[in-house]
């Protein structure tokens, strides 16, 4: 529980270092892993200063902190850093494709010994983002390479200006 506190106020004085950044945003979101269920988190998106124009155009970094509810007694988490980059269309939908790294810790607190893994990765992701009445939200599949080593499926909320 410790470190879960810890992760809060990281990314509560991320999102306020971030604040000086125009465009930035805050979300929350849900989480499902292949390989550890349920997870809850928080998500911050900065625009990339310097792609107001060309091949960097509407790209930005994600991070965030999922904390995940796996069976057993254990506790599993994972801090994510991405650079996103948005596929143009004509819709109404707005798909990104991005790739970054990943650090996850599982600890085990059973019978026995405890155990705890601290293990760093890649992450392959794509969503869609979209409204929900007049709230951003988004979609997303990942792939997580070394570190969590999983499939995740994630839907959450933004809040900020809208891209």
């Amino acid at each position: 529980m410790k470190m879960l506190r810890s992760a809060l106020v990281a990314l509560s004085v991320l999102g306020i270092t971030a604040g000086a950044v125009q465009g930035q945003r805050f979300g929350a979101q849900v989480n499902w892993g292949d390989d550890v269920d349920l997870g809850i988190g928080a998500r911050l998106e900065v625009p990339v200063a310097l792609a107001s124009e060309g091949f960097l155009a509407g790209t930005f970094l994600v991070g965030s902190f999922d904390y995940y509810f796996p069976d057993g007694p254990f506790d599993y988490f994972e801090f994510n850093g991405n650079f996103v980059a948005p596929v143009n269309t004509e819709s109404n939908l707005n798909p990104y494709v991005g790739a970054g790294l990943n650090m996850a810790r599982w600890s085990y607190d059973g019978p026995g010994d405890g155990a705890s893994s601290t293990d760093i990765g890649l992450n392959l992701l794509g969503g869609i983002r979209f409204l929900v009445g007049s709230m951003s939200s988004f979609a997303e599949a990942k792939f997580e390479a070394g570190g969590g080593e999983q499939f995740v499926l994630t839907f959450g909320v933004m809040f900020g200006p809208n891209r």
